[in-house]
């Protein structure tokens, strides 16, 4: 049982969950996944993505309630979801859409490791928002940002809900399994993202979030690393359990060097995170609401 695990063993257990072919990532809907495929193609028109959306109802509901929100209001009104579909974009689509699926299928738990699920849930959200707004001012594509931002810590929580699988009587504190799951957090987003059909350039930057990347990923790695950063300004980083003297575990702690390396790649000025922050601010609020 992981409850009498030494951490050596505790971290070859949890290791080994992503080792089995037998395992299973946590579930999101078909049409979630669909979507990231359709949108990736360069034929799709808004027709397929209606049609694929209307086959989930939940998802259909959110990207109306995305298009009637004030970051995305516009003149007239939205009176179909081909209208919201046409407003927002497909690529603003299938982002929003990823981000409701993940936080209806992987992020809502019951018992002990539920508030800190919904604050992982909650990090990825601001981080893929903020990501959006450095590719504007790093004069890039946000194409695989966005996603990339909003999956790159997906492996926390895959790591604890394979701990909650084994409906053991008395699972493992949080304290106890928190620098395993740390250690580990980046293995189990590239598990996870690859066993999805996502594609390899994502399974790669969530592999290596806090690491130096090379070839076509790299600066969206550094989109990704420097919107990690800022959410600590946002109160939306990811907070571990509170040590013997009531101190927060270190998570997913990213370098000062790290990030000075990213901005000088993506050519970003000194005041730039603070023009970033002043922009995303109000779209964290609206999108970051309880």
């Amino acid at each position: 049982m992981l409850k009498s695990a030494n951490t050596s063993t505790l971290r070859t257990q949890l290791f080994r969950t992503f080792e089995d072919p037998t395992y299973k990532p946590p579930p999101l809907p078909t049409v979630a996944l669909e979507l990231v495929s359709l949108a990736s193609k360069h034929d799709v028109n808004v027709e397929d993505v209606v049609r694929l959306l209307e086959r989930d109802q939940m998802l259909a509901g959110a990207v109306m309630r995305l298009v009637g929100s004030p970051i995305h209001a516009g003149r007239g009104p939205v009176r179909s979801l081909t209208d919201a579909v046409m407003r927002l974009g497909i690529r603003t689509v299938r982002d929003s859409v990823f981000d409701v699926a993940l936080k209806k299928s992987v992020f809502t738990v019951s018992g002990e490791y539920s508030e800190i699920m919904r604050r992982i849930g909650r990090h990825g959200t601001a981080t893929a928002y903020i990501a959006r707004v450095v590719c504007r001012h790093a004069r890039m594509t946000e194409d695989q940002a966005f996603l990339g931002a909003l999956l790159h810590d997906v492996g926390f929580a895959a790591l604890l809900l394979s701990v909650i699988r084994k409906k053991e009587a008395n699972p493992p504190s949080l304290r106890e399994l928190w620098p395993e799951i740390d250690g580990l957090h980046e293995q189990a987003s590239k598990a996870v993202t690859k066993l999805w059909g996502l594609s390899n350039e994502l399974s790669l930057i969530v592999a290596n979030h806090h690491h130096e990347h090379t070839g076509n990923s790299v600066r969206v790695a550094a989109v990704v690393n420097i919107a990690d950063y800022l959410t600590q300004r946002f109160d939306a980083h990811i907070v571990g359990p509170p040590d013997d003297d009531g101190v927060p575990m270190p998570a997913c702690a990213i370098s000062v060097s790290s990030v000075d390396d990213s901005s000088s790649l993506l050519g970003l000025r000194d005041d730039s995170f603070d023009r970033i922050s002043a922009e995303v601010e109000p779209i964290l609020r609206e999108v970051l609401r309880d």
